[in-house]
Order: C-alpha cells, then structure tokens, then sequence
C-alpha cells in the first residue's frame, strides 16, 4: 500500500505466480474485488493501472497486456472440430455460425434451425457454439464480459483510446484497434460483431459512427475495403438485411449529407 521507490534505479517487480502440475488443469488465479448488499452502492472496482512516466523528456506510459495461455501441443490437434456445451461442432459449422445466421420462426417466435450461409445448424447446435468452445491445441482465450443484471441493464463493455492534452497538430487520441490472429499456412483469424439476442423480443443494433468535428476541421471517414488478392479473387463485401415471418424485409438506405457551400456530395457506384 505504500511501496518504496528507488532513486538511482528501476523500480522491484511484483510476480505471483501459480505452481506448474503434470496432472489436470493448471491452478488458477483470481482476484475479486468486493461485494455489498447495500442498495445504495456498487460493489468495488477492480482496477489494473500500469505505471506512469513522469520525465517530461519522453517519457511513455506502461503498457497492460493482457494474454491468453500458451498451448504447446503439435500432436493429437483436432482441428475439424470443436467441443462446444458438450457437442462436438465442425469447424464448418462453428465458423458459419460466427458469419451470420438467418432462421425461420416458429408459432411462438422461437427458431428450431438456422441457416448460416449453406449450413443448417438446429437451435442447440447454435447456442453451443455461441457459449463458448474448445478444441485440442487451442490458443488460451481471452474474454472480457460485462456483468450479469438480474432485474436491470446488463454492465457495459467499454473500449476506449487513450486521450491527448498534446497542443500538436499530429497529438491524436489513442487508436482502438481489433485484430484477427495470423496465421503461418491456414487462413487468419477473423474478426465477428455480433449484438446480442433477445428471447422476447428485439436483438441489439450494430451502430458505426464517427464522431462530429472540431470547430476547424471535418469529421471522419467510414472505410469499408477487402484486401489484395496475390492468387484468386479478392474479398467481396455483402451488405443484407434479414428476412421476416411477420413483416416485410429490412431496408437498405445510402443517403448523401447535406451541405451549404458548393455542390452537393457525390455517390459513385462502379
């Protein structure tokens, strides 16, 4: 709580460190912070904060890493695959599943089957692989959940760039960046945005926005590109509402802002 600090050399390190075994799953580590059963607070954060740089001579931040458990295993891999609540899923299967899904109802607006792209999948089978699966020789996960509501909203997921008090014209905030997983000869890791269902009633929006401008300069762009091909076709982009039971289909809108000065902003379909 009150750690020395040294003055002519770095500062000591801190290791907690859960013994090896050979038999079973390692030992786990938790830390938990607090609860309360009073109706007026919260229960108590948990926070980790690298160390800080106080030199005004370049000085840079400490970075938090955060990485899922190594797996050493190059035999007996099953990569056709995936244990997922129990049942065993094709790779196929699990990796349609995480690509999209359309899926008629049934009387009482509940789905027997899906369809995700040319699979069918059945409710218990999607469920599964939504759950969360496993596989021999897999890469240690890292997951990071907002908590559980039992009568309210359930608690976010915030991700945010770090900010800048910087005066320089090139002092930006701090980057988000996600990125799938490369790979040595199979294909790389992708990246899926899926919003959450409900069981009764509207599943959650899929919202893009850049924010609006300063008062000297413009707002940003929204990209949207598929990579080079060195050998076959390049990467499509599919835009695709979903289809209704009880309704008609969803739209698709492209709309040009307005503006005041010149001609109007212009749309190119090629």
């Amino acid at each position: 709580s009150n750690p020395t600090r040294g003055t002519n050399g770095t500062g000591g390190d801190i290791d907690v460190l859960v013994g090896s075994g050979d038999t079973g799953h390692g030992g786990n580590m938790s830390l938990t912070s607090g609860d309360t059963t009073d109706d007026n607070h919260r229960g108590g954060f948990l926070t980790l904060t690298a160390g800080g740089n106080n030199n005004t001579a370049g000085g840079r931040g400490g970075v938090v890493k955060m990485s899922g458990g190594f797996a050493g295993g190059t035999g007996s891999c099953d990569l056709q695959a995936y244990e997922c609540a129990g049942l065993a899923i094709a790779v196929a299967m699990y990796e349609a599943v995480l690509h999209g899904c359309t899926s008629d109802c049934d009387w009482n607006g509940t789905h027997s089957t899906y369809m995700c792209s040319d699979v069918e999948v059945l409710s218990d089978q999607y469920d599964a692989v939504l759950g969360g699966c496993t596989q021999k020789c897999l890469g240690g996960a890292v997951e990071i959940t907002g908590g559980l509501s039992s009568g309210g909203v359930g608690g976010l997921v915030v991700l945010t760039g770090g900010a800048t008090t910087s005066s320089a014209s090139d002092g930006r905030g701090g980057n988000v960046e996600v990125r799938g997983g490369m790979a040595a000869t199979g294909v790389g890791g992708s990246i899926v945005l899926l919003t959450g269902r409900s069981t009764g009633t509207t599943s959650g929006k899929l919202v893009l926005n850049t924010d609006n401008s300063g008062t000297a300069g413009v707002s940003g762009n929204v990209e949207v590109n598929t990579g080079t091909a060195c050998s076959g076709s390049s990467g499509a982009i599919d835009v695709k509402t979903g289809g209704s039971t009880q309704g008609k289909g969803g739209s698709i809108s492209v709309q040009v802002g307005s503006g005041d000065t010149g001609a109007g902003g212009a749309m190119t379909l090629t």
